[in-house]
């Protein structure tokens, strides 16, 4: 591609400099990569945040305790916490 721009016969084609367009399309293509790698760190952290949320889940959904008391029990506890964490990591796996 450099060699057609810098030939005679793009010359005779046009009045555009062909260093100039060169260095247009280089600087284009530059910005190209830094924002489409600025992209794919963003979605990469982002896709490791669900990933920790995930094993946090796992984790809260593993443990299973207990506690023993003579207090009374609040009547608005939540009796399904354990669905719920289910349910939440089966949502982020989809």
């Amino acid at each position: 591609m450099e060699r057609f721009f810098r030939s005679a016969w793009f010359g005779q084609l046009t009045s555009l400099d062909g260093e100039w367009l060169l260095e247009k399309l280089e600087g284009n293509l530059h910005d190209r990569a830094k924002e489409y790698l600025s992209q794919a760190y963003r979605i990469d952290q982002r896709v490791n945040s669900k990933l920790r949320q995930v094993n946090s889940l796992r984790d809260l959904a593993t443990r299973a305790t207990s506690t023993m008391g003579t207090e009374p029990v609040s009547g608005t506890r939540n009796v399904h916490r354990l669905a719920d964490t289910i349910d939440k990591i089966v949502d982020f796996g989809k």
